[in-house]
């Protein structure tokens, strides 16, 4: 939809798994090969997603987080500071 909506954009686009990557490469072959669609796989880089848009010079050009809202950005991390934290366990 946001191709379609936008057409003379690019998406970047951050997977943690190469499961969803590869779907994601055979689902959209044609923006993937157009290089309107690039596919980034997320590794144990912190660092990692701020230096590959660093890299391409997009700081402050980022229009849209797509699939990222607030809220779950907040829930995830609560979660993950519960949840990561040593020695405790959640039933």
């Amino acid at each position: 939809m946001a191709f379609e909506r936008f057409v003379d954009t690019t998406i970047l686009s951050f997977d943690v798994s190469s499961e969803l990557e590869k779907a994601l490469k055979s689902r959209c072959s044609q923006k993937v090969e157009s290089k309107q669609l690039q596919n980034f796989l997320l590794n144990d880089n912190p660092k990692f997603f701020l230096g590959t848009i660093h890299e391409k010079g997009l700081n402050g050009k980022i229009d849209a987080m797509v699939h990222v809202d607030p809220h779950t950005l907040f829930v995830y991390w609560a979660s993950a500071a519960i949840v990561l934290r040593v020695g405790v366990f959640w039933l």
